[in-house]
């Protein structure tokens, strides 16, 4: 007869409540962003097609491509933003160790919280400053452009605050 033994299995702690937020604001934009490429690349292949073989014109087709763009950067940026892939400098971080290093990234989350709030509210004032300026074919408003960076820094505000959040209750918890 055997004994009934069970190795010891590790277990990792559960996510916080902050950083599932931030996981489903990353799926979201993820979804998002390739839903947007997907229309992007049709939009392209439909472009070649009507003027290269169908002889069609399409002059809406520019302004279609550019605003599906923005939103396509915005969802991207934010999800890279989430997953920390985006451009940054290591030099600088690199040069601490321990307990100052998390003190440094605390003030560098503080510091881009500041920043992308002053860009989320200088898009906010650009969107409604260009609600009647339209574009020429389809007349639409400016301000759905502006509407995706708007999205984009608010992404960007609201994981950034999260993780800021999530980082100083970790601390307090130590």
């Amino acid at each position: 007869m055997h004994a009934n033994i069970q190795s010891p299995v590790y277990q990792a702690p559960a996510p916080s409540a902050l950083v599932t937020v931030n996981n489903a604001i990353r799926r979201l934009s993820d979804i998002v962003s390739a839903t947007l490429f997907f229309a992007l690349l049709s939009l392209l292949f439909y472009s070649v097609l009507a003027r290269s073989l169908l002889h069609l014109p399409t002059p809406w087709l520019e302004e279609i491509g550019s605003l599906l763009c923005v939103y396509f950067v915005a969802f991207s940026a934010i999800a890279a933003w989430v997953r920390k892939a985006h451009i940054a400098i290591e030099i600088v971080p690199d040069l601490f160790r321990g307990e100052n290093r998390e003190r440094y990234q605390l003030l560098l989350d503080v510091i881009c919280l500041i920043f992308v709030l002053m860009a989320l509210t200088g898009s906010l004032s650009m969107m409604s400053r260009s609600v009647s300026n339209q574009t020429t074919v389809l007349a639409i408003s400016y301000s759905w452009y502006y509407l995706g960076v708007a999205i984009a820094f608010g992404g960007i505000f609201i994981t950034t605050f999260v993780r800021l959040i999530d980082t100083v209750v970790g601390t307090i918890r130590n």
